[in-house]
């Protein structure tokens, strides 16, 4: 047994008993009754309020509490690492995987694998590293492409929910921090609501200098100057079940600082090849809402637009002296949907349609090319899709189905490019409770990826074009149960996924070519989550939660005839055959505490070394990459409760307990053992 592994147990062992230590004496009445995961309320799956029994994919919910309880910076990436799901990371940018499916691009939101959305609206990104939680109430993650009216994408949806405030009910919280690496963050937020007006309003702003890596050995060249990021939520409900609302959602990252070679390429290296990155993306969705009396009928409408735009510049040593190269990427969305529901006791319908309008640019200025060159691809999606949803049994089965009608248009301007196509999306589903604590499931759903616009035109000297670039299509079955019992949350799911014209990527750093598989792809294998209340179990007033939450892919093959990975002929690149987050929970009221205890393994998968500059003999070789445990901890205490004026807290927290060398992506390592320090006033 490693000296790590042993080291985490210990760690795990003495935090258990540390916090049994602290709430021993706290013997009290039986808490309060609290709402098992089954009935939590989402809104994700069809795209109104439900409960989690009544949804019949499987869907992660992620709180405000958990979001609190996040080690570090608390980022959208940090957030959804911590709960288990594959990150594509190279520390400047980060794109999510579900059940080995996502975009390591991170360009266009139109391509995307796995949707992003502000409460089920298109934000115009995929990159995880431009989206702050400062205003959001609570996560749902869809996975499989079972939610068909977002755009049947082919992974799975992360809908972020941002907070509703309460008539009557005012609350606000202000956090200052820093930590290793020079790192500063404040975050503030605020929700109220009184005569029928609603405001929430959150914003966040950081800084970093260069990480320290494993060892504390600092990484030139991977500073950024400041990320901010503020979203704004108003509405107004003038008549009874009838509201307007506007939502906009900023974010402005500057100078975000990565080695074009990776962390190996550095090392005792003055003169550095290296990007900088400046992005910037809004949008602004208007709302309506409304319904009948008596709910029967219910309606709502949208329109989003905003854009996003990235000016990256490139500075090289040597080969390149003192030239700097420039490229900008610009996406300008706009989205506008509408629903009409009938939902009378045992049957809901719902039926609507979604207009998408893409328009996509990319500029490049490169010595060894021609001068500025401007391309523009301009894609739209007009879809219509139903979904119907049957209570029977006194609401113990539950069957759902939907369907989803595409038209894509993709003109590219100044090229004789144009493309059209068709596609319908069907999803089919069955759950039912045998009893009040148990769901078994099981659904059928399929999805819909659109090739990203600059792998069809190119990117002189980065991307081959290749205009024979078709859509990729999935088709995926689960079957699961989930189990809400007193003091225990379980669920266990197994899916298979079948990709019919998988896009994959061939050449190396600066010569890529992505293409179609001739032959579908397969991932298949388990998902698990469990959680045990020993506070609740033991009728005290306290939390002690162990949990865990896992991937395991059983299949991660393709059936080309020709390999896309010479040591492993078979294989999918980037899918790694297991991911596995597991700690504990501790949470006390009465003593104003709360804990975190965190281990995350990351498995093995096949990916690049992209250190082409320095160590172009190595350039675009695959490596079995990965098979590292990170163990984070986290506190945050109660400091002094004013009773009704709030309360001020401390948090603290280390990631990277143990110093561990990883990283997502080969070279680009992650930051080793760091701390941090935030101060906060809640109301």
């Amino acid at each position: 047994m490693s000296g790590n592994r042993l080291k985490c147990y210990a760690i795990l062992l003495c935090f258990s008993l540390g916090v049994w230590g602290q709430t021993a004496w706290g013997q009290s009445e039986t808490p309060a009754p609290q709402a098992g995961a089954l009935d939590a309320v989402v809104v994700t799956s069809s795209s109104r309020a439900e409960l989690v029994r009544d949804v019949t994919s499987n869907i992660t919910v992620i709180t405000a509490e958990d979001i609190a309880k996040t080690a570090g910076s608390v980022s959208l990436a940090n957030i959804l690492e911590k709960n288990g799901f594959m990150l594509y990371d190279t520390g400047s940018s980060a794109a999510l995987y579900i059940r080995g499916l996502g975009n390591s691009s991170m360009t266009a939101e139109i391509d995307s694998q796995v949707l992003i959305l502000l409460n089920g609206h298109r934000v115009g990104s995929p990159d995880l590293s431009i989206h702050f939680p400062a205003n959001i109430e609570r996560i749902e993650i869809i996975r499989g492409p079972a939610a068909l009216q977002y755009g049947a994408a082919v992974a799975g949806v992360v809908n972020l929910i941002t907070k509703k405030a309460k008539d009557g009910v005012f609350n606000t919280n202000l956090q200052l921090g820093g930590g290793s690496a020079n790192f500063l963050d404040q975050s503030f937020s605020f929700a109220g609501a009184t005569n029928g007006l609603d405001v929430s309003f959150g914003m966040y702003r950081s800084s970093r200098g260069d990480l320290l890596v494993s060892g504390g050995e600092r990484w030139n060249k991977t500073s950024y100057n400041y990320k901010l990021g503020f979203d704004l939520e108003a509405g107004y409900t003038f008549l009874e079940n009838h509201r307007i609302g506007v939502n906009f959602y900023y974010s402005n990252l500057k100078g975000v600082n990565l080695p074009s070679g990776g962390y190996l390429d550095t090392l005792g290296t003055s003169s550095l090849n290296y990007g900088s990155n400046d992005i910037y993306l809004h949008n602004t969705t208007f709302t309506y809402a409304g319904a009948t009396p008596d709910k029967v009928f219910n309606w709502s409408a949208a329109y989003t637009f905003g854009e996003v735009d990235n000016l990256g510049t490139y500075y090289s040593n040597a080969s390149y002296p003192n030239v700097d190269n420039t490229y900008r990427m610009h996406v300008k969305m706009d989205e506008f949907k509408a629903q009409l529901t009938f939902d009378k006791q045992i049957i809901a319908l719902t039926g609507g349609f979604d207009y998408l309008n893409y328009i996509y640019s990319t500029e490049s200025l490169y010595p060894a090319f021609p001068p500025a060159t401007v391309t523009e691809i301009v894609t739209k999606d007009l879809a219509f899709y139903i979904l119907a949803k049957a209570k029977l049994l006194n609401d113990r089965l539950i069957i759902s189905a939907a369907g989803r009608y595409d038209v894509y248009d993709s003109d590219v301007q100044g090229v004789n490019f144009s493309k059209t196509n068709t596609v319908f999306s069907p999803s089919i589903g069955v759950a039912f409770m045998p009893a009040d604590f148990i769901k078994l499931r099981a659904n059928y759903s399929e999805g819909v990826r659109m090739p990203n616009p600059s792998y069809i035109l190119g990117i002189p000297g980065q991307i081959n074009p290749n205009h024979d670039l078709d859509i990729e299509r999935s088709k995926s079955f689960e079957i699961g149960f989930d189990l809400s019992y007193d003091y225990i949350d379980a669920s266990l799911t197994y899916f298979h996924t079948n990709v019919i014209n998988k896009i994959v990527r061939t050449g190396s750093f600066y010569d890529w070519t992505f293409y179609n598989l001739d032959k579908k792809a397969t991932l298949a294998g388990f998902e698990a989550s469990f959680r045990f209340d020993i506070g609740k179990m033991l009728e005290r007033d306290f939390t002690l939660a162990p949990y865990m939450s896992l991937t395991w892919l059983t299949t991660r093959k393709h059936g080309q005839d020709t390999a896309v990975i010479p040591q492993a002929p078979k294989t999918l690149p980037d899918v790694p055959t297991f991911m596995a987050t597991y700690g504990i929970d501790f949470e006390h009221p009465g003593i104003g505490l709360s804990a975190n205890l965190n281990f995350s393994y990351i498995g093995y998968r096949w990916t690049q070394d992209f250190s082409w500059m320095a160590q172009a003999a190595k350039g675009g070789q695959w490596y079995n990459h990965g098979g590292d445990t990170v163990v984070d901890i986290s506190v945050k205490q109660r400091l002094w409760d004013t009773g009704d004026k709030g309360q001020f807290y401390a948090k603290a927290s280390v990631t990277n307990l143990f110093d561990t060398n990883y990283s997502y992506t080969y070279d680009y390592a992650m930051p080793g053992r760091s701390f941090y320090l935030g101060l906060g006033y809640e109301y």
